[in-house]
């Protein structure tokens, strides 16, 4: 393999494992923002899996489709990373705005209703669903750009999304376990956009 391709694999393996581990991150500390708002963990675990997994599908769908017209796939990945970064970095000042507008348009609904319940389901979509859709597109940019360049190892994409999963798996403890209890949600939601920044950083 030439130079170029030679280390295009294993900088895939490290972003995707990286940016796996920040997605989980995002999905443990979210849950817990969201919990603050709707008032129960279960809707909140329930909020932040529709949006997240909704966003992941929209951006497969939309990103992907666009990724073999990209001229600098590579560049278009790097770029989707640094803007997950940066919405994260700006997330805990975005959820109180969310919060703000919950609460003014709530305090004319009656408690306990279904349009207070949807409204609360909106609010946690409208927090979240910017990034997942972001993080949707990520992986099928990466896999085109690496099955187009390395069209003699297709096989190995299968490897991609395993590492991917390894670093959710790793996310969830990371965060679950240590960052959450040891920092709180703003700094966990930090470590996680530095995590994408140094992805980007590296994709650049």
């Amino acid at each position: 393999m030439n130079p170029p391709v030679r280390w295009l694999y294993p900088a895939a393996f490290l972003c995707l494992l990286l940016s796996g581990v920040a997605g989980l991150v995002y999905q443990v500390a979210w849950a817990r923002y969201l919990a603050l708002l709707l008032g129960h963990t279960s809707y909140a675990v329930v909020a932040v899996l529709v949006a997240f997994m909704g966003g992941l599908a929209a951006g497969n769908a939309w990103i992907g489709r666009h990724a073999d017209r990209v001229p600098r796939p590579l560049a278009l990945y790097a770029w989707l990373e640094i803007a997950i970064a940066l919405y994260a970095f700006a997330f805990p000042a975005w959820f109180q705005l969310c919060q703000d507008g919950y609460l003014a348009v709530a305090r004319h609904l009656e408690p306990g209703s279904p349009l207070l319940l949807a409204l609360r389901f909106l609010v946690s979509m409208a927090a979240i669903f910017i990034p997942t859709t972001l993080m949707g597109g990520t992986l099928p940019v990466l896999t085109k750009l690496v099955t187009r360049s390395l069209g003699e190892l297709r096989a190995r994409v299968a490897g991609l999304y395993f590492i991917n999963s390894a670093g959710a798996v790793l996310g969830v403890f990371i965060a679950g376990f240590w960052w959450v209890p040891a920092y709180g949600l703003d700094a966990t939601v930090f470590g996680g956009a530095i995590l994408n920044a140094v992805v980007g950083a590296i994709a650049l």
